[in-house]
């Protein structure tokens, strides 16, 4: 999701994501879902408050739970099985 901040100074971060969020999300079905929340930028300020503000908008939705997860690659995703293989192998080259 690529998010539209309007304005510079950002006075409530947490705010303006879970408006983002809540636009983003019109129309969809989270019912009974599990939904991780993973955030790979440090040093982007009030990041806790956006991704706590982003696993209560989920939760209002209808998200049967909404977990952040402290990873620095989704390699907790089946999805990234190939880069996991691939990196192996270059690895091993080492």
């Amino acid at each position: 999701m690529r998010q539209h901040f309007t304005d510079d100074g950002l006075p409530h971060p947490g705010a303006q994501v879970s408006a983002q969020l809540r636009a983003f999300l019109a129309g969809k079905e989270l019912s009974g879902k599990e939904i991780a929340i993973t955030v790979g930028s440090r040093g982007i300020p009030h990041l806790a408050e956006m991704v706590a503000a982003m696993g209560q908008v989920l939760k209002e939705a209808g998200a049967k739970r909404a977990l952040p997860l402290a990873v620095s690659g989704a390699f907790h995703s089946p999805l990234m099985k190939w880069a996991e293989e691939e990196l192996a192998g270059a690895i091993e080259k080492c």
